[in-house]
């Protein structure tokens, strides 16, 4: 997550209601020290407001307060149980081989009128974690995949790769090396090949903030539970 997208997130969600579930949440040293600004401009003002954050994720390492796998039926089951008014999914849909099918799952999580904040790449390298489908929407595209409405939407300017180079003479050096031994690590070639050209272009990141209408089979569970 970048500098300018964690900024938009934290504007994004100033007036959401909570619980907030943080979908992919990565580790608590991520958030804190990695990338001490995602705390800053996004779950600081959070917790000022006493919103309940719950960080969800695959790995089980200390930051995560839930670890699952979101498209396994039992864990979305778990989670429509912690009664989540909010959706923070962020640099994950590019990630994933379905990403209809993780917001299908997001659906199910989140009550009718509840909020998704989600971001992701628009004009970005390729960046595989563990794969990069190269899913690239707009806030458009979002709200669609999620079926709900946008209630805002913007393509930020999220910095470029010379702000991140300490030794560009060391980083260019390093990139022919990579790209010269292809067939030694293709993943690790391509990304630096995809890279190279955000030296002189901005990357550019979608984000989009989506009211959901909730999924029917959420309101048929319910309705069962009622009963």
């Amino acid at each position: 997550m970048r500098t300018s997208e964690a900024q938009w997130i934290g504007q994004a969600l100033a007036r959401i209601e909570g619980p907030l579930l943080n979908l992919g949440s990565s580790t608590g040293a991520f958030r804190t020290q990695a990338k001490p600004h995602i705390d800053q401009h996004v779950f600081a003002p959070l917790r000022a407001r006493n919103i309940q954050i719950i960080h969800a994720d695959m790995k089980d390492a200390p930051g995560v307060d839930i670890v699952g796998d979101v498209l396994d039926p039992a864990f979305q089951r778990h989670l429509t149980t912690l009664g989540v008014r909010s959706l923070l999914v962020s640099n994950l849909l590019e990630h994933v081989s379905d990403p209809q099918a993780v917001a299908q799952a997001c659906r199910l999580i989140l009550p009718h009128g509840g909020t998704v904040c989600v971001t992701g790449p628009y004009d970005y390298p390729y960046h595989a974690d563990p794969i990069d489908t190269m899913y690239r929407p707009t806030p458009q595209e979002f709200a669609e995949l999620f079926e709900g409405e946008l209630v805002r939407g913007d393509i930020i300017d999220g910095g470029a790769l010379r702000d991140d180079v300490s030794s560009l003479p060391r980083y260019l050096a390093q990139s022919v090396w990579r790209i010269a031994n292809w067939p030694r690590r293709p993943l690790a070639a391509r990304a630096r090949a995809s890279a190279l050209p955000y030296l002189l272009r901005p990357y550019r990141i979608s984000c989009a903030l989506i009211r959901v209408h909730a999924d029917p089979e959420r309101i048929a569970g319910r309705s069962q539970i009622t009963v």
